[in-house]
């Protein structure tokens, strides 16, 4: 299986595809939420920053490039930061990376509280293995 760069052009390429074929299989997300997420210090990006976006407003997950205007939360976060937080979100690292001074999060952090609290399906489950199958960091 090719593996890609974590956050390179191509690792979103696929994991956007991956996702796309779990769309129709994924439950309604419990929250709605607008967030934004900046990541920095990109190495293979010549220490670019990435500007993304998650939104569950109308009943599914949307994750795009770019931020929205109307973002309830932002989180901005290192590329070291980012693998953990969005590869192995475990809550108890996510925590301790937040205490460190690692995650600084703008707005409405209740939102991200309510994130975490949710348990994964089955499907999410398996997308989230196939996207972490593609990933070389």
């Amino acid at each position: 299986m090719t593996k890609y760069k974590f956050l390179s052009d191509e690792w979103i390429e696929q994991a956007r595809a991956i996702a796309d074929d779990y769309a129709d299989d994924l439950p309604e997300p419990p929250e709605e939420i607008k967030l934004n997420a900046t990541v920095s210090d990109i190495p293979h990006r010549n220490g670019e920053t990435l500007h993304a976006h998650l939104s569950t407003v109308g009943g599914s997950l949307v994750v795009e490039l770019g931020h929205l205007e109307d973002a309830e939360v932002t989180v901005s976060v290192d590329y070291e930061t980012a693998r953990p937080v969005l590869m192995e979100p475990d809550p108890q690292t996510v925590m301790g990376l937040f205490m460190a001074g690692k995650i600084l999060i703008e707005g409405d952090a209740t939102k991200l509280i309510a994130m975490q609290t949710i348990e994964p399906d089955p499907d999410s489950a398996a997308m989230a293995e196939e996207i972490a199958a593609i990933t070389e960091y």
